[in-house]
């Protein structure tokens, strides 16, 4: 780990908003870790907890690929206090070697990891600040429901599972209000940032292009250019707002001639995989050139966030020479990664071919899970 990293531990209890901010300061350049999907991760076919969880609670939960069901698993353990106890003493210690492993892995001197529990673990004694989302009971359920498609009586189970949140803010160092815009999170992001001394951290790269282009990440400062450049391209109505929801969701490069945006890019990291969806451009010429300097930062921005594969959709917009770039085009419905079918399965259904690419870092995760070094002390 660098010595210089600055840890923030971001928990809150489900619904409250603590993946938007995670991926706001991911957009701000920090190293995010959203423990609960590492969490999945060592319960995937042949991953540590994977046998131990089937010991017990039965092989009924294994699905047609052989993967253990979540929800069914979810249905079982937030029925019953014991069993959840009983499944977070199977995962909770490999997750906290992992987080260990990777976080000595980081390359970026600012890291976030996301747990929803942060404290009930021990992994604030990592961080040097922790940070806790918060949003009224009502709003949570709505989200749940709205949002993720929960049935009601599934959603109130959920929420009666957890602890009152009145324990994750008492200690809280920094507390950031959701129920307010995409705005106004930033803005309380932004001051957070700046109390700690890291308003100014942006290490994102950069790389010059063809005749005069420059590309990198659009920062959330940049979201009244973003939206005026979109409004223009798109001809519908688009504000900062709709702007920093979607740096609350995904990430966006921007192609720059001087301090003229001349392009978009939208792109998702998601559990260590990243996807390149879409381009606008505006008065852009997409020649090979250009588009092999624009994945060589994605490739390079996916490598410093820890990312394993990298995906390109056929209606990205950008030229692909496979051979150049060490590309695979390979058919969707082969992927025998199931966490990366699971990201693909978001999009276009009829999407059949896509690009992927393997990035140095393949493997590390399933290394920082596989890994016997001793629980740091802090853990215990």
């Amino acid at each position: 780990m660098s010595k210089n990293a600055y840890i923030i531990g971001l928990t809150g209890n489900i619904a409250s908003g603590k993946s938007v901010i995670r991926r706001m300061l991911e957009n701000s350049g920090a190293l995010g870790i959203d423990a609960d999907l590492l969490a999945q991760r060592t319960y995937s076919k042949g991953a540590p907890a994977y046998q131990a969880i089937l010991d017990a609670f039965g092989e009924h939960l294994l699905d047609p690929f052989g993967e253990i069901d979540r929800k069914a698993l979810a249905q079982i353990v937030f029925s019953d206090r014991e069993k959840l106890v009983l499944l977070e003493g199977i995962i909770h210690p490999i997750v906290q070697r992992s987080l260990d492993f990777l976080i000595q892995k980081a390359q970026t001197h600012v890291i976030v990891i996301e747990a929803i529990k942060l404290f009930e673990i021990g992994l604030d004694r990592l961080c040097q600040s922790v940070w806790v989302s918060n949003a009224d009971y009502n709003i949570r359920l709505q989200r749940l429901v709205n949002q993720r498609g929960m049935l009601r009586e599934s959603a109130e189970m959920r929420l009666s599972s957890q602890p009152p949140q009145e324990e994750k803010l008492q200690k809280a160092d920094v507390v950031i209000q959701t129920e307010v815009s995409f705005t106004q999170t930033w803005q309380q992001v932004r001051n957070a940032l700046k109390s700690a001394d890291l308003n100014d951290f942006d290490p994102s790269e950069w790389c010059p292009l063809e005749n005069g282009l420059i590309a990198r990440p659009l920062h959330l400062d940049e979201a009244v250019t973003a939206a005026k450049f979109l409004e223009q391209e798109s001809s519908n109505i688009i504000t900062a707002e709709d702007i920093l929801q979607i740096l609350g969701q995904r990430s966006l490069l921007s192609v720059w001639k001087t301090d003229e945006l001349l392009g978009l890019i939208f792109w998702q990291m998601s559990n260590f995989t990243a996807v390149v969806e879409s381009l606008v451009q505006k008065d852009m010429c997409i020649t090979l050139e250009t588009s092999q300097a624009i994945l060589y930062v994605l490739r390079s921005l996916a490598e410093r966030h820890l990312t394993e594969v990298l995906f390109i959709l056929p209606d990205a917009g950008l030229m692909i020479n496979t051979t150049a770039l060490d590309f695979q085009l390979i058919q969707h419905e082969k992927l025998e990664n199931p966490i990366w079918r699971s990201i693909l399965n978001r999009y276009d259904p009829d999407t059949k071919t896509i690009f992927m690419k393997t990035l140095n870092t393949n493997g590390l995760i399933l290394k920082s899970i596989e890994t016997k070094k001793p629980l740091n002390r802090l853990y215990l």
